[in-house]
């Protein structure tokens, strides 16, 4: 290759470097949330705000994905004490009925977004973002029917594009993470020790070293590292909820990419390279190992990868639930001070009888009594 052309192939690679960069880092979403706030009541703020909060348009089409009923106004109250009991796969459960229930909606009906939306703000304390309590109105079709016009509580998986797969909503679904997160941790685990039961067997009936031993697999630890970073990163979406509400309707991300921050620009690119990790693995140990017993070594390798987003997953959730704890008490230590040896804390209370100083009240109630004992006794009573 000549001088010239190589100079001109690391030239492309570099303008494909500096757009890349420029693709990640760009963001024009270019509004925040006190901005909306900000601005006057009326339906340009709500239709901001929407759009804001969870990615929708008005006039925009849904499809329910689960059965739920609308509300006839934007709140839930329980005054009226109704109940219904109704069958789960863990058998019959009780709830409480909103007041002001509407219309049912069923699965595969469709649903018009009407641009409406309310929302109650409660304060979690200093250490704990605020809960956000959404409605929006739709109206809903039943068949190609008209059938009423409600507010359904936006938390908002019972809802999606029409346009995303089965699989896009479920890995995108705000109340499902933990059972999601908890198949995948239990069952990669039962896999695993069939596998690691496996490896001890192997390696007894050989009695020798394993086809595995002394040899370095490359694209094994960039699995494991592209596992890792998969997991943080859904981690970090899950826990923005308007962010994760907004991809959910937008299964075409790229139409609103330059409305996504870093983080989750780089969530496509990241499972792509996961994606060829593992390809990159499975033609590296072909190589390397050549033999049959791949069938069974390559799924195990592959199984904790898997495991490892579970666990990544499952250990980031408990940091975030348990750091504003961690804080506050580390916060108090802070301002109590240190033992009754020293520091800003404050010191024991005292007390005090006939000039004497006593550690309880016990102590110098006793003193008292006693003094009253020799006073009746010197008196002869």
């Amino acid at each position: 290759m000549s001088k010239i052309n190589l100079m001109k192939l690391n030239y492309s690679f570099f303008i494909i470097f500096i757009g890349t960069i420029f693709s990640l880092t760009s963001c024009d979403r270019g509004i925040t949330r006190e901005d909306i706030m900000a601005m006057p009541e009326g339906s340009i703020k709500d239709s901001t705000l929407l759009y804001y909060h969870a990615g929708l348009t008005k006039g925009q089409m849904l499809v329910a994905v689960d059965t739920f009923y609308l509300n006839t106004r934007p709140e839930m109250r329980y005054d009226k004490g109704l109940k219904e009991t109704r069958k789960t796969t863990v058998g019959e459960v009780t709830n409480n009925v909103s007041d002001f229930r509407g219309a049912q909606v069923f699965p595969d009906d469709s649903l018009m977004v009407l641009g409406d939306i309310k929302q109650e703000i409660v304060d979690r304390g200093k250490l704990k973002k605020d809960k956000i309590y959404t409605f929006i109105k739709l109206r809903l079709f039943h068949e190609g029917k008209r059938v009423a016009d409600g507010w359904a509580y936006n938390d908002e998986c019972q809802l999606a594009s029409p346009e995303a797969s089965a699989l896009w909503n479920k890995y995108l679904d705000l109340n499902t993470t933990q059972d999601l997160v908890a198949d995948l941790v239990l069952g990669t685990l039962l896999i695993l020790i069939v596998f690691l039961i496996w490896k001890f067997i192997y390696k007894k009936a050989t009695r020798g070293e394993p086809f595995w031993e002394d040899t370095k697999i490359v694209f094994q630890g960039l699995f494991y590292l592209f596992s890792g970073l998969i997991a943080l990163l859904y981690f970090f979406l899950r826990f923005d909820d308007s962010l994760m509400l907004s991809i959910r309707f937008w299964p075409d991300i790229f139409a609103h990419w330059s409305e996504l921050p870093l983080f989750a620009k780089s969530c496509p690119f990241v499972v792509l390279l996961w994606i060829i990790s593992i390809i990159g693995m499975l033609v590296e140990m072909i190589r390397k190992f050549r033999t049959w017993w791949l069938l069974i070594y390559f799924p195990g390798k592959l199984v904790f990868g898997l495991l490892i987003i579970g666990l990544v997953i499952s250990a980031s959730a408990l940091i975030y639930v348990l750091l504003p704890t961690l804080i506050t008490f580390a916060v108090m230590s802070l301002l109590g001070g240190g033992s009754s040896g020293g520091g800003n804390g404050s010191r024991p209370k005292k007390y005090y009888y006939n000039g004497k100083e006593f550690n309880s009240q016990s102590d110098a109630d006793m003193e008292r009594s006693n003094a009253q004992i020799k006073i009746n006794k010197s008196l002869g009573i």
